[in-house]
């Protein structure tokens, strides 16, 4: 009994300690069952997505939060992941459920198998890149800005309208 009573607080506090390293990285598990259609995750899998913890919702309703723009490319790669077996990587936009938030993730899945091949759930999990994501859109907005303000200053016909002096000169 001693010895069953420290396996079970090792594995509570591997458990916590799970739970305390997915929310500090910001990912989170998950499991779809094919047949039933039900999403199940972490605790911070479901927050990412805006969902109470302990919720297993159909697909559809997480399919519900993903971008308009995204859904059928997810498809097309979980479709392919079906049919080839090989592990998918996509990005997507999605809106949390309970704020309407938007976040960029990044899902990882892969598909799990019966002993006749048959597809019976995706496994996978979700990092949250919002912070990525928005650095790469600034970063693409500042170098588009250098861009215009060189073509003003550097080629005859550039709109040099739009320029202060401070764009010209080095300010630092």
């Amino acid at each position: 009994l001693d010895e069953r009573s420290r396996a079970e607080n090792e594995l509570k506090a591997s458990l916590k300690n799970l739970r305390r390293s997915q929310s500090i990285a910001r990912i989170g598990n998950w499991t779809l069952d094919l047949a039933t259609n039900i999403f199940t995750a972490s605790e911070e899998g479901l927050r990412l997505f805006g969902i109470p913890n302990q919720a297993s919702p159909p697909f559809d309703e997480i399919a519900s939060l993903i971008d308009d723009a995204d859904r059928p490319r997810l498809r097309a790669v979980v479709s392919e992941s079906l049919k080839t077996g090989n592990p998918y990587r996509v990005e997507m936009l999605i809106r949390t459920r309970d704020t309407g938030e938007k976040r960029h993730i990044l899902s990882i899945g892969e598909v799990e198998r019966d002993e006749n091949g048959s597809p019976v759930r995706i496994t996978g999990l979700n990092l949250d890149i919002t912070e990525r994501k928005l650095s790469e859109i600034a970063l693409r907005e500042s170098e588009e800005l250098v861009r215009k303000k060189l073509d003003a200053i550097l080629r005859p016909e550039g709109d040099i309208g739009t320029l202060s002096l401070s764009d010209v000169l080095d300010s630092r």
